[in-house]
């Protein structure tokens, strides 16, 4: 997992009844995954690096015997 990408559609899903998938609710969702270090890769997907991922990390630093209070200090 440490070679390789995450990708997801930053598209919202809505109940079309009753919500508008709006270009500003778009906008929202892109920069949420932006916060969390996703970048752009066409119109509606975003990737990261798996790397980066916290989960990912805390994996490879438990794998490697460090635990979080260490990694934290």
């Amino acid at each position: 997992m440490n070679k390789t990408l995450v990708a997801l559609k930053a598209f919202p899903i809505i109940d079309e009844q009753l919500e508008e998938r709006t270009p500003e609710l778009k906008k929202q969702l892109k920069g949420f995954y932006s916060k969390l270090g996703f970048r752009h890769s066409g119109e509606h997907y975003m990737v990261k690096d798996a790397r980066d991922c916290h989960a990912q990390r805390m994996r490879a630093l438990a794998e490697e015997g460090v635990t979080q209070s260490q990694f934290n200090s």
